[in-house]
C-alpha cells in the first residue's frame, strides 16, 4: 500500500470545492490569517471530528488514529516552523471598494489524507 499523508487539497469558496472521495477537513480562511491560526483551527477540527466521529459512530468513514496523528503532525509543523506566515495571499484588491468586500468573504481551506502516487513526473493524490 501506498505511503499515506496529510494535505492541503484546496483553498477556495465552498461553492467551488469540488469535493474529494475521503473525508475532508475544512478550515476558515481569511486573509489574515496566519499559520499558526490555521494549524490551531486544524487541530480543534481534528479534536471535533475525533471525538464525534470515530469514538461516539464507531469511526464509519472517519479517519484512524493513525490518520489523526497525520493531520495533528501537520497542523503542529504549521504553528512552529512558521507560525507567523498568511497561511494564503491574496492578490491586491484594484479598488478601496474590491477591499472591503474582498476580506469580508471567507474562504476554506480542505485538508484531507491521500496516497500520493508518481507517474511520468505527475503526482496523482490516489492510486
Amino acid at each position: 500500500m501506498p505511503n499515506k499523508e496529510a494535505a492541503l487539497l484546496d483553498i477556495c469558496y465552498p461553492d467551488f470545492f469540488t469535493g474529494y472521495h475521503r473525508p475532508v477537513i475544512a478550515v476558515p480562511i481569511t486573509g489574515t490569517t496566519y499559520n499558526k491560526e490555521a494549524g490551531q483551527e486544524l487541530l480543534n477540527e481534528i479534536e471535533y471530528q475525533y471525538e464525534m466521529i470515530a469514538k461516539e459512530a464507531g469511526n464509519p468513514d472517519g479517519y484512524t488514529e493513525d490518520e489523526i496523528q497525520m493531520f495533528q503532525s501537520l497542523a503542529e509543523e504549521m504553528i512552529e516552523q512558521t507560525p507567523d506566515h498568511l497561511f494564503v495571499v491574496f492578490n491586491e484588491p484594484a479598488t478601496p471598494e474590491e477591499e472591503e468586500d474582498e476580506w469580508q468573504e471567507v474562504m476554506y481551506a480542505y485538508f484531507a489524507i491521500i496516497r500520493p502516487t508518481w507517474s511520468n513526473g505527475i503526482m496523482f493524490l490516489d492510486r
